[in-house]
């Protein structure tokens, strides 16, 4: 859906929704132009639904059996439950990766945690993230 307004310098704005489901994500596109609007609204349209992204945690320390997952807001991330976080990342010479598909150029917040065997979780002390995919293959690196 896209909704004609007036901003108050009387430019015109264009709102767009670019995600299907209702509520999710509102983006704003300001230009006096038609045109410029008109290929704003071409090129969202022809984005893919996700991307492939590589996430990687370089200093996590953890006990054996313990495993390190992504939660975060939105149902792109979990909806903050640990139960549907996404995980686990595999140990790599630099720390921690995880590759997964997330819609692109929509605000994500998560924050890292650690599960173990019987299902406990430690939640990561750094602050939420807070991220965008612009593109395919993207290396986004989160902080414990």
């Amino acid at each position: 859906m896209s909704l004609p307004v007036k901003s108050p310098d009387a430019s015109a704005v264009a709102i767009q929704n670019v995600i299907a489901q209702p509520g999710v994500s509102v983006n704003f596109f300001r230009s006096s132009e038609q045109g410029l609007v008109e290929a704003w609204r071409s090129d969202w349209a022809a984005l893919p639904e996700t991307y492939t992204v590589q996430l990687t945690a370089p200093k996590v320390v953890m006990a054996e059996g313990e495993s390190l997952f992504l939660v975060g807001e939105g149902p792109e991330l979990g909806a903050w439950d640990p139960r549907h976080a996404f995980g686990p990342f595999d140990a790599t010479e630099e720390g921690f990766a995880l590759q997964i598909e997330l819609p692109p150029w929509t605000p994500l917040a998560g924050k890292l945690i650690v599960r173990d065997a019987d299902d406990g979780v430690r939640w990561s002390h750094a602050p939420d993230q807070t991220f965008f995919v612009r593109t395919e293959n993207e290396r986004i690196t989160l902080a414990w």
